[in-house]
């Protein structure tokens, strides 16, 4: 059970830290990928107060946002993997 929990708090971590890395360089890239329309400012104020908003955008603009959309990914998978474990091990191992 030791090792399920710290495999559950490394990739918390690890997802926890790709993801926010992926959304640090979303949040730069944004107002490159609106600058075009009036609202580049604004997408990036609601990018900045809900950040799943964020990585949609650098997901839909995935050729111009490549190491950004590639750390959101991984930080997903991660943090994915991490609910799995949760889910499938140490859920049914504290209930029975």
């Amino acid at each position: 059970m030791a090792w399920w929990l710290l495999s559950l708090a490394v990739l918390l971590a690890l997802g926890s830290a790709f993801f926010v890395v992926g959304q640090i360089f979303g949040l730069a890239a944004i107002p490159k990928l609106v600058e075009k329309t009036g609202w580049k400012y604004g997408l990036l104020l609601v990018s900045m107060m809900i950040p799943p908003i964020g990585a949609v955008v650098c997901l839909l603009n995935y050729k111009q946002t490549r190491y950004a959309s590639r750390f959101i990914v991984v930080g997903s998978v991660f943090l994915l993997a991490a609910c799995l474990i949760y889910i499938r091990v140490i859920r049914p191992a504290v209930a029975g």
